[in-house]
């Protein structure tokens, strides 16, 4: 350990604490985690990432030391936010210089870079490195290594020009956005798909790719399926197997992973925080349950789960499918969400793996707090912020599912639980033409066809059709 003497020497005079002799085992301890964290992962080693990673290490450490000598009590957990924030700006101010940090957060962390090398260990960018992970913020970070000028990749996309989100052509999104990547280019043009690297087919197909007396395809080719909706109410894409070789959807084992929205953590070991405000107390009068909806016969009959929680509290169902009117997608809707409600249905439309839509996001933007119905509870709580939702199937009926509500409604303290998350992170633009770019750049990409696109997207096993309401018995049968 001697030889780490001096980068401990530069974190004692940085961030202030015990001596080197006075915490041998805190020493030992930085060292091992910060020489682990670069060797085992896909991270560029560089030595004053290492000396931030040992000091970071080294000043919480020294902190929880010092804590565990002290009584539990409010003030505790006031000096050790104190501390890590204190910490983390200490750590940021050098990270910054390096100009390493997470760029598309909106409030840079403490958390290390991902500056990906083929010489490293495999990084996690494909789903089978790690399937149960959308990988995006890897995607976001990735820069393959530079081995001579990129050629220009070519992506034609059939998205029609009146998607407003569709990007520009040539490499105006790129440049823009500042991808880390940013040697490709965009097309709409369908005579040049020939040249294209890349095919982005959002929903649907032209026939004469099929054909193979009219579009011979190149066979280094990429073929990539991008679909948003439910599996319930999109085309049968039988006629695509063979075809597909990466997708794009919501689901986490998906090649390029494009949910809804994406939440980040600025820090993965804190994911609560004590909260200065009653979130309870903000909401005027009495109203409880409020849904915006307009689509009443979908394929989970939520419509019928929500008319029996009615029976047990009261329910403010908004639009087509009920008696109150607002455009959810305008601020004074939303600010009567705010106001108003403690408790809003995200129900989706369909219960299909990673289904997650707008309806979890909007209520978490609006301090209310979401009762989902949809994707399993694993799914959901692998992309929504912790604890900060109500899943109806931890519920045995809507009765159930109404009496804790009443129970939160209750207590402010238990109602305010489900608002820790508050202050730990952020959304971030997925930026999937940037994640798109990197990828098509990467080294060793993994040869793909999906033979059977159909079954992987709608097949038996992806959507449930599981019963939430028992029928009523005929007593008189």
């Amino acid at each position: 350990m001697a030889e780490f003497e001096p980068l401990f020497s530069w974190a004692q005079a940085k961030l202030g604490g015990p001596s080197l002799s006075q915490t041998p085992s805190i020493m030992a301890m930085s060292v091992t985690f910060g020489l682990t964290y670069f060797r085992s992962s896909c991270r560029r080693l560089n030595f004053r990432l290492i000396l931030v990673v040992i000091a970071a290490v080294y000043g919480t450490s020294t902190f929880l030391t010092l804590r565990s000598e002290r009584s539990s009590s409010s003030s505790d957990v006031d000096a050790f936010n104190s501390s890590r924030s204190n910490l983390m700006k200490k750590a940021l101010h050098h990270r910054e210089e390096t100009g390493l940090t997470r760029w598309y957060l909106t409030n840079a962390t403490l958390r290390q870079s991902l500056t990906f090398r083929s010489d490293m260990p495999p990084c996690h960018v494909w789903p089978q490195q790690q399937p149960r992970n959308d990988r995006i913020e890897h995607q976001l970070m990735m820069r393959p290594l530079l081995k001579g000028p990129r050629k220009i990749k070519l992506i034609y996309s059939n998205v029609e020009s009146r998607i407003r989100t569709r990007p520009p052509i040539g490499q105006r999104y790129f440049v823009k956005n500042k991808c880390p990547v940013s040697d490709c280019r965009i097309t709409y043009d369908e005579s040049k798909v020939k040249e294209a690297d890349a095919v982005l087919l959002k929903d649907f197909v032209n026939p004469s790719l099929l054909d193979k007396t009219i579009y011979k395809r190149p066979p280094e080719q990429i073929w990539i399926l991008t679909l948003l909706e439910s599996p319930h109410y999109t085309a049968d894409y039988t006629k695509l197997n063979g075809h597909i070789n990466w997708t794009a959807t919501f689901r986490q084992d998906s090649e390029l992973v494009t949910p809804y929205e994406k939440f980040v953590l600025y820090d993965s070991n804190v994911r609560s925080l004590q909260q200065g405000t009653n979130y309870a107390t903000l909401k005027r009068g009495k109203k409880k349950v409020a849904w915006f909806v307009s689509n009443c016969q979908t394929a989970n009959n939520r419509m019928d789960y929500a008319k029996e929680l009615a029976k047990y509290i009261d329910v403010d169902i908004f639009g087509s499918c009920g008696p109150n009117k607002c455009d959810k997608r305008t601020k004074k809707c939303q600010e009567i969400l705010r106001r108003d409600y403690k408790f809003y249905l995200s129900f989706e439309n369909s219960d299909c793996w990673w289904y997650i839509t707008e309806k979890l996001w909007i209520p978490l933007q609006s301090d209310v707090v979401p009762i989902v119905m949809g994707a399993p509870r694993a799914d959901y709580e692998a992309v929504a912020p912790h604890k900060s939702f109500i899943h109806v199937s931890d519920f045995a009926s809507p009765r159930d599912l109404a009496m804790y509500l009443h129970r939160l409604d209750r207590s402010d303290q238990e109602y305010n639980s489900y608002f820790r998350w508050k202050g730990t992170g952020e959304l971030i633009d997925t930026r999937f033409y940037c994640r798109l770019c990197a990828l098509l750049h990467a080294d060793n990409v993994p040869a793909k066809t999906y033979h059977d696109i159909q079954n992987w997207w709608a097949g038996p096993q992806v959507c449930s059709s599981q019963r939430r309401i028992n029928p009523v018995v005929d007593n008189f049968a």
